[in-house]
């Protein structure tokens, strides 16, 4: 939630014909591990819509693709937190307390692993460690087309 609610306009960008995001540790942003740093490409059914509206955004002079964000301790995502778990118990019916804004991540997980993707390329979308010796000294991480390839155009939700 962070990584979004922290994204600056220049963090977004188009390589490889893919819309991407670059999570960095600029504009003071804390990370949880040196493979959390990464280039995340966007799924064809939301690149679209998000260029556009950070190109808006940048076209109304603002740094951070979410200037309406407000920093609460020391972090913008916190009331994004609260307000999302809100959401899900009073409009979409979920009760459920395990169930809030980090499930999407397991989800996306799930549905990758269920797809046989292999883990070392669900690792690096998700900004996970590495596990063997190999991936955490020596590998240097997969180009955008093998990321937007092997997972990105594997997470289909059915939501039309």
């Amino acid at each position: 939630m962070e990584l979004l609610c922290n994204l600056h306009c220049q963090d977004v960008f188009k390589k490889d014909g893919c819309v991407c995001i670059d999570h960095n540790r600029e504009n003071g942003r804390r990370l949880k591990n040196k493979n959390a740093v990464r280039t995340i490409p966007f799924h064809k059914s939301i690149a679209k819509p998000f260029w556009d509206y950070v190109e808006s955004v940048r076209a109304a002079g603002h740094q951070r693709v979410f200037p309406e964000m407000k920093q609460i301790n020391n972090r913008y995502g916190h009331s994004v937190s609260r307000v999302f778990g809100t959401y899900l118990r009073n409009k979409v019916g979920i009760k459920d307390p395990k169930k809030t804004f980090h499930s999407f991540r397991h989800t996306v997980t799930d549905t990758l692993y269920k797809a046989m993707v292999q883990e070392t390329l669900i690792e690096e979308y998700l900004g996970r460690a590495g596990k063997t010796e190999t991936s955490k000294r020596y590998a240097k991480g997969y180009r955008v087309k093998t990321l937007y390839k092997e997972c990105v155009l594997k997470l289909d939700f059915e939501l039309s």
